[in-house]
């Protein structure tokens, strides 16, 4: 049986819609498409925009904070050593200040003396010297203590002294 030609280009005509209307179809769908996509960089401008500000904003606050919150732990002296440094800045880097005559000053134990001194020496405040030949006691070496630099600048940025 032989196809009618005019079934034969009906049925080429059917496909060439279908293919075009297709083809309109998905014109219009990329149209969208394209039109979805430039709004959503838009989007995304503003957004990273906004991100930028509020980035801004909170290293401004953590400034702020920083400047008004209280030094940490590790950078706070107890009110002994604070003393010990008051009292060590009083004396020229000659005076041989030892750890007893600290303790009797500030009416405290040489252990606790002992214990703030060697704390400070660790903050790099303070420096224990040590003396080679006999001190009034009749011992063959002593250590006395000096203030550092970095004492002094606890001392003056605390406004301890001036």
């Amino acid at each position: 049986m032989k196809l009618n030609p005019l079934h034969k280009l009906s049925d080429l005509f059917s496909k060439l819609v279908v293919e075009h209307g297709s083809a309109i179809i998905t014109e219009k769908h990329l149209a969208l498409f394209k039109d979805q996509l430039t709004l959503a960089e838009k989007e995304i401008k503003k957004l990273t925009s906004a991100l930028e500000d509020c980035q801004a904003e909170n290293n401004k606050l953590r400034e702020i904070v920083q400047k008004h919150q209280k030094p940490n732990d590790d950078s706070t002296l107890n009110e002994t050593a604070v003393n010990i440094l008051i009292l060590l800045s009083k004396h020229d880097d000659r005076s041989q200040v030892r750890a007893e005559h600290i303790a009797e000053s500030l009416n405290v134990g040489l252990q606790a003396a002992t214990f703030y001194l060697n704390d400070l020496a660790g903050r790099n405040m303070v420096l224990k010297n040590r003396m080679l030949g006999s001190d009034i006691t009749g011992g063959t070496s002593y250590s006395y203590w000096t203030l550092k630099q970095e004492g002094r600048r606890y001392l003056v940025e605390n406004k301890l002294i001036f």
